[in-house]
């Protein structure tokens, strides 16, 4: 039983093996442990994953094919459910190993609903029932959703159910109707979306001290929410000219986890800049947010890029390069007592890279400006994008690009890289950079490829040096990095007018509980191989037990099983109780079963 930050969410999982009928002829299990990575192969992944997106401005790209695409990889061949259950829509794909399959679900579908800023006024918060997106699988997946609209575009790395939390933070942008006075609003939007039934939501407004809600609400003021399976619960800012209102340090708190999806209808980044553009990212639990993230930087950028701090706790001390620049005074709340917005070098300094820590927990998004700073192109749209902790670096990542082979991609798909760095500060040999070629994974030494851009960062992290590596890809496709120390990367790309940036791959260890015992399962099983089993997370101690996080059979490693367990809902079940039953008892029969935790903890039976 060990505890291991750097190991991703499925290989932290309980591994048990059963197998009946064939038990003479011998299991290694250090064999399969060494396989399953493998095997999976992928980070972020889960077999279900809820989700909706901030209605996208769409007003410039009427008359052409607008959709929101769901990308999603597998090591292995599954099928693939994307649905909508409110609206009608469901369609069903098989994966192929290593390979990209995409969902085309139109606006109307995939949003809880249209909204045009140019005419409409913000829409007052409620609840929008059965408009989640629902995204299923009976093995792990990997899945990337991208808001892809004629001269707009984001997106995000999907965060699976069994990762989801209690508590957030909202990261967004202020609304542009000061500077589009022509418009309405292009207002600052939260969506929650709640995978289980009865789940009791509490919003308080954060944001700017002068800006409110579609309904009114002010900022500090708190509303509550019941939601059921799928329902969606959207907030929109309002402002006037002369009010940049905007939701970014709302508290967000629910009794059952929770999907929280952030961005803009359209803004400026920073807000003095024009060409505004759409903005989205998953929002991620503050129970995973670390002390310690460094933040690169992108290719062919004039001026430095901007960051926002955002607080867990009251009087957080925040450091940048080793230096104290500032204390964010609450956990959660208005722009310079909840969250700070800086230049990474300064209003008008070159950009670079930086390290930023604090004393206590907080959350880091990275906000990419607009064009017109700069004038490089019209290809350097403004984009937002969060920030993983070195708490939650991981060893092994696979991901794709957002397109599929023959469909639209974007021009340019980067990849940057946070490495440990040799004490001299050159790369290490084994950090290595895989493609997969007609399923062939080719791999190549990070440290002999060329990048658009090779950082060392300035501050070490616990006496330990850092670089950042960015390389532009060189066709659309699914990749892989490994290396025997921790790492982090992030996926950016751009087209004319258009942007995405987003986590190419993040842990999720609940860094709230110092769980460090995994779940212990437990089985009967009788002469025709049926089983009974329970399974327990420890230690008997609530407050230090992080509890079930998710379970499920391996099928590349097992057959002729039927498998199923009583439901969990991760974070909050203790102990469930699982089943096997042999499909046909002349054949013999094989089951690899996972069991996982919140804190990342794994057991080998």
């Amino acid at each position: 039983m060990r505890r291991n930050a750097t190991r991703f969410l499925l290989t932290w999982m309980g591994l048990f093996v059963l197998a009946i009928s064939s038990l003479r002829a011998g299991i290694d299990e250090e064999q399969v442990q060494k396989e399953l990575p493998k095997l999976l192969g992928a980070n972020n992944a889960g077999k279900e994953f809820w989700f909706s997106i901030p209605p996208c401005y769409e007003d410039e790209s009427g008359g052409y094919q607008n959709f929101v695409k769901i990308f999603v990889t597998s090591p292995i061949a599954t099928d693939v459910i994307v649905e909508v259950p409110g609206k009608g829509y469901l369609q069903k794909k098989r994966t192929k190993p290593n390979d990209v399959i995409g969902f085309d679900i139109n606006p109307a579908n995939a949003q809880a609903f249209v909204y045009s800023g140019r005419n409409d006024e913000p829409y007052p918060e409620r609840v929008y029932q059965k408009s989640g997106i629902h995204v299923q699988a009976k093995d792990p997946i990997v899945v990337y959703c991208v808001v892809r609209y004629k001269y707009t575009s984001d997106g995000f790395l999907a965060v699976p159910v069994s990762s989801l939390g209690n508590e957030y933070i909202v990261a967004s942008y202020p609304d542009m109707v000061a500077m589009y006075s022509w418009a309405k609003a292009f207002p600052s939007i939260t969506t929650i979306t709640s995978p289980f039934n009865n789940t009791r939501v509490r919003f308080t407004l954060g944001g700017s001290p002068l800006g409110n809600t579609g309904g009114d609400m002010k900022p500090g003021e708190t509303k509550e929410f019941l939601m059921q399976a799928g329902d969606v619960l959207v907030f929109m800012s309002k402002g006037a000219v002369g009010v940049e209102p905007d939701l970014s340090g709302s508290k967000i708190k629910s009794d059952k986890p929770v999907a929280v999806v952030s961005g803009n209808h359209c803004t400026n980044i920073p807000t003095s800049n024009r060409w505004c553009d759409y903005t989205c990212e998953m929002d991620i639990p503050t129970s995973v947010w670390g002390k310690y993230y460094h933040v690169g930087r992108t290719p062919n950028r004039k001026y430095s890029q901007i960051v926002r701090l955002y607080g867990k706790e009251s009087n957080t001390k925040i450091f940048r390069d080793g230096k104290g620049i500032g204390v964010i005074k609450s956990g959660g709340g208005v722009n310079g007592t909840g969250f700070i917005e800086m230049r990474i070098n300064g209003f008008g300094g070159a950009p670079r890279s930086a390290v930023f820590h604090a004393d206590k927990p907080m959350g880091v998004t990275f906000y990419n400006p607009g064009t017109e700073e700069d004038v490089v192109s019209a290809a350097s749209d403004p984009f937002m994008m969060v920030i993983a902790p070195i708490e939650q670096y991981q060893k092994e990542i696979t991901f794709c690009t957002p397109a599929v082979q023959g469909g639209e991609r974007f021009s340019v798909n980067y990849v940057g890289c946070v490495y440990e760095a040799n004490p001299d500060g050159s790369i290490p040999n084994d950090i290595e950079f895989g493609q997969f070629i007609s399923n062939e994974l080719n791999w190549k030494k990070l440290a002999v490829m060329t990048g658009d851009i090779d950082d060392l960062f300035s501050y070490d992290v616990n006496g330990k040096k850092y670089g950042y590596k960015v390389i532009k890809l060189p066709n659309d496709g699914v990749y892989k990095m490994r290396a025997t120390k921790p790492f982090a990367c992030y996926s950016f790309g751009f087209n004319d007018y258009d942007s995405y940036g987003y986590p190419t791959s993040t842990a999720l260890i609940d860094l709230e509980t110092p769980d460090t015992i995994a779940p212990k399962p437990t089985y009967t099983y009788d002469c025709e191989g049926t089983v009974a089993g329970e399974v327990v997370d420890l230690p008997n101690i609530d407050s230090i037990r992080s509890n079930l996080s998710d379970i499920f059979l391996i099928s590349d490693q097992s057959f002729n099983y039927e498998f199923d367990y009583d439901p969990i809902v991760p974070g909050i079940t203790v102990s469930t109780k699982w089943r096997l039953k042999v499909a046909d008892l002349t054949k013999d029969a094989k089951a690899v079963i996972l069991f996982a935790d919140r804190a990342g903890n794994d057991t080998t039976i």
